[in-house]
Parts: structure tokens; C-alpha cells; sequence
């Protein structure tokens, strides 16, 4: 959670705030906060992360969430997360809500019907599932690669 620390570092240093104050600033367990702090923290609940957001003004959110991300993917295995600016393109026509983003998304790129069923699968049946959202990442490594 390198990249998280830093933005929060940067933070305590532009406030003048302690540790603890910091820790108290975003509603974290100050012992939570110190383990972010040195990097034995490797994962944040949705709830903490929920936490640190709501201490930070909107305007930073994602800035913060790009982080925490970038973090998540250095440790599944990606050696060079893409960077935010890269990774992100604005369309101007958003698909229908009823649509199957995943699917819609493959089609356009022109993946195979079928392909793009299973990623959507795949995708529906992580949710909750630790193991298979660090698999869909390390596959997704894996095909930046080659």
C-alpha cells in the first residue's frame, strides 16, 4: 500500500498532522493506521477504505482510489500497473444500463461472443470470492504481457 501512503503522507505533512491525529482524521484504529504505515498492511476492508475516503475531500477520491488500486494490482503479480490517465478513455455514448457492460465491452473490442460470456461469468462469480478476483487479476497480467 505504498502508493495509498503516500497520498496520505503528502496530507499529514500539507495539514501538519501527527500519526495519531491523522489516524483519527480518517476514522482508523491508530494500530491499523501504523501497519499501513510501514507496509504490513497488504489489504484495506471496504469499510476502511470507505473510512479513508470519507476523511479526504471529494476532489481526491480518486486520486486515492487510483492508488489503492495500482496497490492491489503490484501485488497480484503486475509489475507496472497502468497509470490512471492511460487506462481510463471517455466515450461520449454510455451503454444501455440493462447491458452486460462486460460483454458490450468485448464485443466492441472484437472478442467472441462466447469469450466475452465467460469473462462476463467469471466477473459475476467473483464478487466475494478473494481467490478468484486474484486469479481474474493475474490472468489479466498475464495477457498485458504477451
Amino acid at each position: 500500500m505504498k502508493r495509498l501512503w503516500r497520498i496520505i503522507h503528502r496530507e499529514m505533512q500539507r495539514d501538519s498532522l501527527s500519526a495519531a491525529q491523522m489516524a483519527a482524521r480518517l476514522g482508523m484504529d491508530p494500530a491499523h493506521f501504523s501497519r499501513l504505515r510501514t507496509g504490513l498492511l497488504r489489504d484495506l476492508s471496504a469499510g476502511a477504505l470507505g473510512r479513508l475516503l470519507s476523511g479526504f475531500p471529494a476532489g481526491r477520491h480518486v486520486e486515492i482510489q487510483a492508488a489503492y488500486l495500482a496497490d492491489k494490482l503490484e501485488g497480484a503479480g503486475v509489475t507496472d500497473p497502468p497509470s490512471l490517465s492511460k487506462a481510463v478513455r471517455v466515450r461520449e455514448e454510455a451503454p444501455a444500463y440493462g447491458e452486460d457492460i462486460v460483454e458490450a465491452a468485448c464485443i466492441r473490442l472484437g472478442i467472441n461472443r462466447r469469450v466475452a460470456a465467460a469473462l462476463g461469468s467469471l466477473a459475476k462469480g467473483s464478487v466475494g470470492n478473494r481467490r478468484l478476483q486474484a486469479l481474474i487479476v493475474s490472468l489479466a497480467g498475464f495477457a498485458r504481457k504477451n
